[in-house]
């Protein structure tokens, strides 16, 4: 059974290397994603991937994709919050 999850994401570890990159919309101390999965490890897993897809797909120039990265290793999960 599918559940909604509010998930916090933190990204204060890779604002200073995005802002060098020049990748301005991606550049936010967090951010909370809503998304629908099983259990809170799947939503973990879903908002790990749908932020770093989020990214990767904006544009396909370098910068774009090595920002993708960046926040992929750094950003953390703060907190789930099960809404449904």
């Amino acid at each position: 059974m599918n559940h909604i999850y509010k998930v916090h994401i933190d990204l204060s570890g890779s604002v200073n290397e995005i802002q060098d990159l020049g990748v301005p919309e991606f550049v936010a101390d967090d951010a909370w994603l809503l998304v629908r999965a099983n259990d809170p490890d799947d939503a973990c897993a879903e908002a790990s991937l749908e932020m770093y897809t989020a990214v990767k797909t904006t544009r396909r120039s370098t910068r774009y994709q090595e920002a993708a990265e960046i926040i992929k290793n750094k950003m953390r999960i703060l907190s789930i919050v099960k809404l449904a």
